[in-house]
Order: structure tokens, then C-alpha cells, then sequence
């Protein structure tokens, strides 16, 4: 997923001259993101043990899908109008 997110999609970006620049940031918040989710899973796993990190896990691939649920329309939109 890292590479579809840090490599292909910039590139719808080619006709703005902004490719660079989604490039850059997507891999900025793909970093902060893991870096986040290290040091977040790894405080839960202490405090309440690994069942509470599936949960976690769960949870986050659930809201992950939801969020990309609801851009799928802008995206289209956006394609379209290249």
C-alpha cells in the first residue's frame, strides 16, 4: 500500500506541476503515521496486554476503511476532471 500511496498516486498530480509535492507529502504523513502508531500500539500493549492491541488493530483497519469508503467519491471526481 506504501508504494501505491507514495508513487502512483502523485502522478495524477503531473498536470498542477505538483507531483513533487504530493509525493513529499504523503510519504511525510505515511512516516509519521508508523512512527505514531510504534510508540501508540507499543503504550497499549504494556498497559493492557496484547488482546486490547487486536482490538486496536481492528479498530484502526475498520476506521482506515471507512475513511477510504467516504473519499472514494472525491477521488472520482477529481480523476474525472483530468
Amino acid at each position: 500500500m506504501n508504494y501505491m500511496i507514495i508513487t502512483r498516486l502523485p502522478a495524477r498530480f503531473a498536470r498542477y506541476g505538483k507531483v513533487s509535492t504530493a509525493s513529499g507529502l504523503l510519504n511525510t504523513f505515511v512516516y509519521l503515521g508508523s512512527a505514531a502508531s510504534t510508540y501508540g500500539f507499543g503504550a497499549v500493549t504494556d498497559r493492557f496486554g496484547w488482546q486490547a492491541s487486536l482490538c486496536c488493530f481492528a479498530a484502526a483497519g475498520v476506521l482506515g476503511a471507512a475513511l477510504n469508503a467516504w473519499a472514494i467519491p472525491k477521488w472520482r471526481r477529481f480523476s474525472r476532471a483530468q
